[in-house]
């Protein structure tokens, strides 16, 4: 579950890198 949480942030802060 701790995983899914990291996966989210990362994703979240590539996201907001990309804008």
């Amino acid at each position: 579950m701790k995983n899914l949480i990291l996966v989210m942030y990362v994703t979240k802060n590539f996201l907001r890198k990309i804008h």
